[in-house]
């Protein structure tokens, strides 16, 4: 029960005010009072009142039409009514409670059932206000969040998922560039991050951290700067690859990993290092091959020691970078898209250039997911040699 609670006594009788008034003082609360519904309403208007004890029938303003517009306004529907009546008023004291009262005092008043009654409704009133505050904090908390996160998202996109540079930077040796990428909700645990190397010959960082959401998102950030001051070497993708796990493996959390590819790409073709990324593949006219190398994600242990492929790529010829978001994601049923419905949507669209080829892969994987809500970030990059 609140001590300083405020209590309003609408009744025009002046006698059972004073009854009123004299038994709650008593309580220790405070009192306001009014002859009538209309009063009642302007002095809600500008003061504040926890309870209200209503009589029924009162001049200009009854019972019935003040509880009918505390419960149509959204500053006052929560104070708690209760109804003063005498036995004879039953029937309206009913309708009363079904017009959203909280409860009801038969006349003559009983100061013991008085304060009961009083002090359940204040104690509910108490609990409602403050699920109200704590509701309100939370929603501001999630506002914050949410602005934190379209924030996070912005930056990401700007350093770690940098389309427009990227396209730029492969552009520069004669690459086109089309590239998909799609968290499951804001920020995305999958980045990838260009190297520009010299003239003829630029790299690219493609990986994607354990996990997804903030945490991984948080990770990644922690990788870039690594990541952005690394040199880049010309002819060994893997120097990239060791130099970068021996320096990230003191910083990961324990029960995380990146899985990694960086690649290189020059003007005859490319040199590739691969740490626990789905294989890379390879378009060379009709034929469709993937870059089988098997070695340790990023970040488990830091002696570990990675492998090259190289390869030659002609005019229309087409390289493809993607993680396992694509393959594992799933339809209403469970079932995975899996890597022989993506070759085929690649098989498919060879002849397509690169922003129609990714548009149409993004587009079929979406339409065999349905209604399903993929749940791990999706990346996809493809070079085409110009």
């Amino acid at each position: 029960m609140q001590d300083d609670s405020t209590i309003l006594i609408v009744d025009d009788n002046e006698i059972n005010q004073t009854i009123l008034k004299d038994v709650i003082n008593h309580l220790g609360h405070k009192t306001l009072s009014a002859e009538n519904g209309r009063v009642a309403i302007d002095m809600l208007k500008v003061q504040r009142a926890d309870l209200i004890l209503l009589d029924i029938m009162m001049p200009e303003m009854d019972g019935y039409e003040v509880l009918e517009y505390l419960k149509n306004d959204s500053l006052l529907r929560d104070i708690p009514v209760i109804i003063i009546s005498s036995l004879d008023e039953m029937d309206s004291t009913i309708k009363c409670i079904e017009m959203g009262a909280a409860d009801y005092l038969p006349r003559p008043i009983n100061r013991t059932l008085l304060n009961a009654r009083i002090g359940a409704c204040l104690e509910k009133k108490s609990l409602q206000d403050q699920e109200r505050d704590n509701r309100k904090q939370i929603e501001e908390l999630l506002g914050t969040l949410q602005a934190d996160l379209r924030l996070g998202s912005a930056m990401q996109r700007r350093f770690l998922t940098n389309e427009d540079e990227t396209k730029r930077v492969f552009e520069d040796i004669g690459y086109k560039t089309a590239i998909f990428n799609k968290a499951p909700k804001t920020i995305s645990g999958d980045f990838y991050y260009p190297k520009h190397i010299d003239k003829n010959a630029a790299g690219i960082f493609f990986a994607d951290v354990c996990g997804h959401g903030i945490s991984a998102a948080l990770i990644s950030m922690r990788i870039l700067s690594i990541v952005d001051h690394l040199r880049s070497p010309l002819h060994h993708a893997s120097e990239f690859i060791e130099m970068l796990n021996s320096d990230i493996y003191e910083i990961m959390p324990k029960g995380h990993f990146v899985a990694a590819s960086y690649l290189i790409l020059n003007r005859n073709g490319f040199i590739i290092s691969n740490a626990a990324q789905p294989y890379a593949i390879v378009v060379n006219g009709n034929e469709i091959r993937e870059i089988e190398i098997d070695n340790r994600p990023l970040g488990q242990d830091a002696a570990s020691q990675y492998q090259d492929v190289t390869g030659d790529l002609a005019k229309g010829d087409k390289l493809i970078l993607y993680t396992d978001g694509i393959t594992e994601a799933t339809n209403s049923n469970g079932d995975p898209y899996g890597e022989e419905r993506f070759m085929a949507a690649i098989k498919d669209n060879l002849n397509s250039p690169v922003d129609e080829l990714v548009k149409n892969i993004v587009s079929g994987l979406e339409e065999f997911a349905g209604n399903a809500a993929f749940d791990d970030d999706i990346t996809i990059c493809v070079f085409e040699k110009e």
